[in-house]
């Protein structure tokens, strides 16, 4: 086909040649004048179809900024509330979730939150954008961790929308996009170390030499303000952190599942003397946790008779103490400690206690505490606190305690137990009158404690640091998980 220029040229020498036939130039005029309207209408024509696909382009570029704005505000919101990004959208929206690490009483307002998120909302006040989170969902790394631990993956996905009027509704342009989070482990905290802890109420306090926190906002107006440096700390509101999984036997395991941390194949369960190479890979080979530990619990009454133990693996032994009132010297001659030099001991309660320094010794405590008496080296000092640590699982329905009246004293111990009350308030002195009657880490329920008027009432190491604290075993995993920036951003077909 001939192209419009050569049309006209043609046209052009037909009308020349042909100028001295009378009548002929009137045709050639007006088939000149078509070819030239013809042109000026496919010209009109492209000139609009290149205006509609700029309006086109500049309504795909709105609905992708309307989105890419409501992604920031899902992401802000996260980032306000950095631990519910272990959970699904479903979750956020239930006000029967709980988190660790966010207090109970912001439940409401995170609910609030994500019902929000999830309809339709005006960008900046402006009814014609609009985004919707449509969905919110966490993928951890090592699922036999739980559903909720972290290390994990986010992914969030939002829909947005221009020329949302009443008569489209719809929106004359719509995006979809997917973007993915890491969710990575907490940083330590930027406050002191709370030397203690409480989570249910403090009811008096005085002759302190700690830091003292009160969690979720517990309130600290009946305790008196601790010895300089020390101080009561404000502007927090964290929770405790969890307690390890309670060492028990599971008889619910199949032999194709990995065990959780904390639950314990029958098999591991070891009712007779302890001897031969450990793990065993012979009649039903031993498993490990999803961590890679072997954990055993060792029958009350049973012994060791030096056990091997294969080069490389870490192996736990919990070492049941019975159901009776434990006493005596920790650890004992013969007892094995775990892959980090740590003797575990499953104890019902605590009579009077004493800690061999410089041992490690973890006591796992399910009814009342009493006295411990372990003595750094040299013993003029206390900052040992971390070798002795006590995590207490007492329930609630009768309140377990420590309770240290007359002389009773605890010296150089790391306690968790949430639900428990410390009682302090005898008036007398065990022998440490310069050190103090309560001298490491409490973080307990309820406290109750004034000291003698001539020693102090809770006496917290000095050296402790949130890196020392998570070094020793204790997982702070109620602080915010560490939320990256966005690891990718997926356009999907709306």
């Amino acid at each position: 086909m001939k192209s419009k220029a050569a049309l006209i040229r043609q046209l052009k020498f037909a009308f020349s040649s042909c100028s001295t036939t009378n009548g002929f130039a009137i045709p050639i005029a007006v088939g000149l004048g078509l070819v030239m309207i013809l042109v000026g209408i496919t010209m009109l024509a492209r000139s609009q179809g290149d205006n509609i696909n700029a309006i086109q382009q500049q309504g795909t570029d709105d609905s992708l900024y309307v989105t890419e704005a409501g992604v920031t505000q899902v992401l802000a919101f996260i980032k306000n509330n950095t631990p519910i990004a272990a959970y699904n959208l479903t979750n956020w929206q239930s006000s029967a979730t709980t988190y660790k690490g966010i207090c109970s009483n912001n439940i409401s307002n995170i609910v609030t939150g994500a019902n929000a998120l999830a309809s339709w909302s005006n960008i900046n006040g402006n009814s014609t954008k609009q985004f919707q989170l449509q969905n919110y969902t966490y993928q951890p790394d090592n699922p036999a961790n739980g559903s909720h631990s972290i290390p994990g993956t986010g992914t969030l996905e939002v829909l947005g929308r221009t020329g949302v009027t009443t008569a489209n509704p719809s929106g004359a342009s719509r995006q979809h996009l997917k973007v993915t989070i890491r969710v990575k482990p907490p940083l330590p905290p930027t406050f002191p170390v709370p030397g203690l802890w409480v989570g249910q109420s403090a009811s008096s306090g005085t002759n302190n030499e700690a830091n003292i926190l009160g969690a979720c906002g517990v309130s600290l107006a009946n305790m008196s303000t601790p010895t300089p440096p020390w101080q009561i700390l404000t502007g927090v509101t964290m929770d405790f952190p969890s307690l390890p999984p309670y060492p028990a036997v599971d008889t619910t395991l199949t032999s194709a599942q990995t065990p959780p941390p904390g639950h314990i194949p029958s098999s591991q369960n070891l009712t007779s003397t302890v001897t031969g190479t450990y793990p065993r890979t012979t009649g039903t080979p031993d498993r490990a946790n999803s961590n890679g530990i072997y954990e055993y619990i060792v029958a009350s009454g049973v012994t060791f008779s030096s056990p091997t133990i294969t080069s490389g693996q870490k192996v736990v032994f919990y070492i049941d103490l019975g159901s009776n009132q434990v006493s005596g010297t920790y650890p004992r001659s013969g007892d094995v400690p775990d892959y980090n030099g740590v003797y575990n001991y499953l104890v019902n309660s605590i009579n009077s206690v004493t800690i061999t320094a410089p041992q490690k010794v973890n006591f796992y405590l399910t009814g009342n505490g009493g006295e411990v008496n372990h003595d750094c080296i040299p013993s003029t000092i206390f900052t040992c606190s971390l070798d002795f640590k006590i995590y207490g699982y007492g329930t609630t329905s009768s309140i377990p305690q420590f309770a240290l009246n007359g002389n009773k004293c605890v010296h150089n111990a790391f306690i968790l137990a949430p639900t428990y009350s410390l009682d302090h308030q005898g008036g007398g002195n065990c022998g440490y009158t310069v050190l103090g009657d309560y001298i490491g880490v409490a973080w307990v329920g309820t406290w109750t404690g004034t000291g003698g008027s001539n020693h102090t009432g809770m006496r917290q190491d000095p050296s402790l640091t949130w890196a020392n604290i998570m070094g020793a075993g204790v997982t702070l995993d109620t602080l915010p998980p560490t939320i990256t920036p966005a690891t990718s951003w997926q356009q999907v077909a709306y």
